[in-house]
């Protein structure tokens, strides 16, 4: 699935990583999941189970909730995508892959202002 605004294909990584944010708080049930990570239900139910399969998420009471394991994933992941992204932005000298996905303890991807200046 491309980006909406940039074109670009996601990553598994990058769409693992949104899944996990979109269920980090309180949860959220198949459909916010897809709605928010813009996925076609196929999608959905594939990623799900891998997800699943690897205790990064737990269903309770049809909403899926992240567990301990998958928090800290998320958080290594984030900082892996960061770096990916940072690469890929050197490597083109473009800034159209710079997003910020937030992370439970506070820590964020890094995204350039307009200046060029790291956030």
């Amino acid at each position: 699935m491309s980006n909406p605004t940039t074109g670009i294909r996601r990553s598994v990584a990058e769409i693992v990583a949104e899944m996990l944010f979109v269920c980090s708080n309180s949860g959220a049930n198949k459909t916010a999941i897809m709605y928010r990570c813009n996925l076609s239900y196929a999608q959905l139910q594939r990623y799900l189970s891998i997800i699943c399969a690897r205790k990064l998420l737990a269903e309770k009471e049809g909403r899926y909730v992240v567990t301990v394991k998958g928090r800290e994933f998320l958080e290594q992941l984030s900082n892996v995508i960061a770096i990916i992204r940072y690469l890929k932005e050197d490597e083109s000298g473009t800034d159209d892959l710079t997003t910020s996905l937030p992370v439970e303890n506070g820590s964020f991807l890094k995204a350039k202002n307009n200046n060029g200046v790291k956030t």
